[in-house]
């Protein structure tokens, strides 16, 4: 899914007068997060550091949740919507589906990826 995949998505679903800035930068938190807790976890992952989406990036750059997991973008900025509209009860459903996302892409990206190990420290 690229940038402007998720955002037209989730417009579609629920209009909302979020700038598509600001769904940038919800993207680019999220995407910072799985770079930093998944993916340089692990043997296979990047070296690179995660450098973040701005406003004037490519909007066909594809985010770093492969499918049939990235439907978690859309449940992200829906909670980020959610949330900043002050919706709570509408927040604990879309927090509910996050999570539950969340946990799937993680325990497979774990099952699946070989972990880095630590060093042994003798005292």
């Amino acid at each position: 899914m690229t940038l402007m995949e998720a955002i037209a998505a989730v417009d579609g679903l629920r209009p909302n007068a979020y700038s598509r800035g600001q769904k940038i930068r919800w993207l680019s938190e999220l995407d910072g997060k799985v770079h930093a807790l998944v993916l340089t976890t692990h043997e296979d992952g990047p070296e690179a550091p995660f450098e973040g989406y701005r406003d004037d990036c490519d909007p066909e750059r594809v985010l770093l949740i492969p499918p049939p997991f990235d439907e978690i973008y859309l449940r992200h900025l829906e909670c980020q919507m959610d949330y900043h509209n002050g919706e709570i009860q509408r927040f604990n459903n879309s927090s509910q589906l996050f999570n539950s996302l969340w946990t799937a892409f993680y325990n497979h990206y774990n099952r699946t990826h070989t972990p880095k190990g630590q060093k042994m420290r003798y005292f």
